[in-house]
């Protein structure tokens, strides 16, 4: 059994030697991954020393000018996202939805076929809702495995829905001076509730906020931070904060982060990290390169 090991031993190495000099940057590609894997870590860290709310983009985690470094040559740089500054696709309700979808130019019968062709494919029956789509209707189109009846796995999933245009990611909308893509707008996971402090204009008015409101909010956390959902009563009433107080939050759970090794004369190298923080801890719920 031994001798058995020690021949597959040797044939591995050799294996292994053989396909390093035949990609020839293959040991730069794997150094180039442990760079941008310890800028996540650094990431990591962060968040996990920081452990109160509020959390808004004035904090360590989210400062990505000083995050980046050096690590044998190759230069890191990192991208946090929050989350739950973004509308959950598999939590959101029609109105929602519909809200959304038509600030990246659905029209109204595009936004309904969409919103309900959304909320059958999550949910795990095969009852068809009001200009909803079923299995019956995917399979007829050769999507063979029929609707999901579940949560989305990706964001890129909504693609195969009924009614979504084939752009729909890179579509964006505009506010003031800056353009949001749909892509950077929503997100699989989380609950309903949404960051007050990091929630862009588009995602604001999904919510239900009027564009005054959206405004005025804006421009108070842009002096310091929302460290209660109640305290947006002074800018929009008690009665419209106490509509929206199920809705808000000011602390998040749920990021994303890109790290990036780059060096002269090597290909970049990119990692991407979904990452919960939960009961004091950094737990990774998804990795990809």
């Amino acid at each position: 059994m031994l001798s058995v090991l020690t021949v597959l031993s040797v044939q591995y190495t050799r294996l292994t030697r053989n396909a390093s000099e035949r990609s020839g940057g293959a040991s730069d590609q794997l150094a180039g991954f442990y760079a941008a894997e310890a800028g996540l870590e650094r990431v990591k860290a962060r968040l996990g020393a920081d452990t109160g709310a509020p959390d808004w983009p004035g904090e360590p985690w989210a400062d990505t000018h000083a995050m980046p470094g050096r690590l044998n040559g190759w230069a890191v740089a990192v991208h946090v996202t929050d989350e739950e500054g973004k509308i959950n696709l598999n939590a959101a309700d029609p109105d929602m939805l519909s809200r959304l979808f038509e600030q990246f130019g659905l029209r109204r019968q595009e936004r309904d076929i969409l919103s309900a062709s959304l909320l059958d494919w999550i949910d795990s029956n095969d009852l068809h809702r009001l200009n909803g789509a079923e299995s019956d209707y995917y399979k007829s189109k050769g999507l063979l495995t029929g609707a999901r009846n579940a949560p989305l796995d990706a964001v890129e999933e909504i693609l195969q829905i009924r009614g979504a245009p084939a752009d729909l990611l890179d579509r964006t909308a505009r506010h003031g001076k800056a353009s949001h893509s749909f892509a950077a707008c929503v997100r699989i996971t989380g609950d309903t509730r949404v960051n007050l402090n990091t929630a862009p204009p588009p995602v604001m008015l999904a919510l239900g906020f009027t564009k005054e409101e959206v405004a005025r909010l804006r421009d108070a956390r842009a002096k310091s931070p929302w460290t209660s959902v109640s305290n947006i009563s002074s800018v929009i009433g008690d009665a419209r904060a106490e509509f929206f107080k199920s809705r808000l939050t000011v602390s998040s759970s749920w990021f994303l982060v890109e790290s990036t090794a780059s060096r002269p004369g090597a290909q970049s190298v990119s990692v991407f990290a979904r990452l919960l923080r939960a009961h004091g801890r950094i737990y990774t719920a998804g990795f990809w390169a």
